[in-house]
């Protein structure tokens, strides 16, 4: 799957088309996700004005399956991220006399923040916990009709400890690391709503599809 989404990344590269309307980073998405069972999503972005800054919160409940156990999932994200042109670095590349003007058609974004968790299995036990969340990936495609977001995730789990002898508190990050790759295609149908549909593969959960309906404000 992930070299499905790699070809389908270089095919839109190059057949993108330039927009009039900058890329929103202040939404309100909600979606359902399908995974062996149905789950829902919400998500909701707010761009800081006069910024390339923007605040994400995710709510995510989700029926999945790891290790021969089925576990109804509930997980939470906080997250502060930037965004800007590729054009900033370089804003054109030419390949065979052909011109592509990167600034019309790629958005760079990353994300960091953390993710907490809860999962509980058929037998009502409970374990929850809380990782380090990263997110990077590129928007491409035209704002104003079809849009392609591509993009990589990663968690790791954070732990807290406090010295019971100084109560000093010191943070740490776990080897684990749990990656998700995704591409999401997203349909400007009106002047604020928006149709997404989207793949994703995850370590913990496996392959995954989506649906969903946006408004940008």
């Amino acid at each position: 799957m992930k070299n499905s989404l790699l070809i389908f990344l270089v095919l839109f590269s190059f057949n993108a088309h330039s927009a009039d309307k900058d890329y929103s980073f202040t939404y309100l998405d909600l979606s359902l996700n399908y995974n062996d069972d149905v789950s829902y999503e919400g998500e909701l972005s707010l761009n800081i004005p006069s910024l390339p800054v923007y605040l994400k919160g995710n709510l995510e409940h989700e029926k999945t399956e790891a290790e021969n156990t089925e576990f109804d999932k509930d997980s939470t994200t906080i997250a502060l991220g930037v965004h800007g042109s590729i054009s900033d670095l370089v804003s054109t590349i030419s390949a065979g006399g052909i011109d592509v003007n990167l600034k019309q058609i790629l958005e760079l974004y990353a994300e960091l923040g953390f993710n907490k968790w809860e999962l509980e299995d058929e037998s009502s036990n409970l374990e929850d916990g809380t990782d380090a969340y990263a997110r990077a990936g590129i928007r491409m495609g035209d704002s104003t009709a079809w849009e392609y977001d591509l993009f990589v995730e990663k968690t790791k789990i954070a732990s807290v400890y406090t010295d019971p002898e100084t109560g000093s508190t010191k943070y740490s990050l776990s080897d684990e690391t749990n990656n998700k790759i995704g591409l999401k295609v997203i349909n400007h149908f009106g002047e604020n709503f928006s149709l997404n549909f989207g793949l994703a593969n995850d370590d913990f959960s496996g392959s995954s599809f989506s649906l969903g309906m946006r408004y940008s404000f």
